[in-house]
């Protein structure tokens, strides 16, 4: 099993988000890549991890390689991506700041924990086994 965000919370907020294999999604500050991995192996999608600490993101490709799933690492600050190429836009951190969210298409779905990310609008708080998660889409 994979540590962290219980699978179910991630199972509901993925049903909840209608997350498909037709998406592209990325995770900001992936850690041991768990989001990234169950979402790419449970829903088909392609998705991405961005993250900096270099035991976390060498512990994501290491768990890749047991638990499989369609999905990249990228040890790099998620500051720095490109998030008008993903579907899906997910972080559990609690500081976007920096964040460019200019580019990103106003269909993209956007799920966050606790801070509210510059220039989005919120859309729904979406609450699951004591874990509070916010839907937004880009004003």
């Amino acid at each position: 099993m994979i540590q962290g965000i219980p699978l179910e919370v991630l199972q509901f907020i993925f049903s909840y988000v209608r997350l498909t294999s037709d998406d592209v999604l990325v995770d900001l500050g992936s850690g041991d890549g768990r989001v990234c991995l169950y979402a790419s192996k449970h829903y088909g999608c392609y998705a991405v991890g961005y993250e900096i600490d270099k035991a976390q993101y060498e512990k994501a490709v290491e768990t890749q390689k047991w638990y499989g799933g369609n999905a990249s690492f990228i040890y790099k600050d998620f500051k720095e991506a490109d998030l008008s190429k993903y579907s899906v836009i997910f972080g559990y951190i609690h500081s976007y700041d920096g964040v460019d969210f200019s580019k990103v298409s106003k269909d993209t779905k956007i799920v966050t924990v606790a801070t509210k990310p510059f220039g989005l609008k919120l859309l729904e708080q979406i609450d699951c086994l004591r874990h509070r998660f916010y839907l937004w889409s880009v004003e």
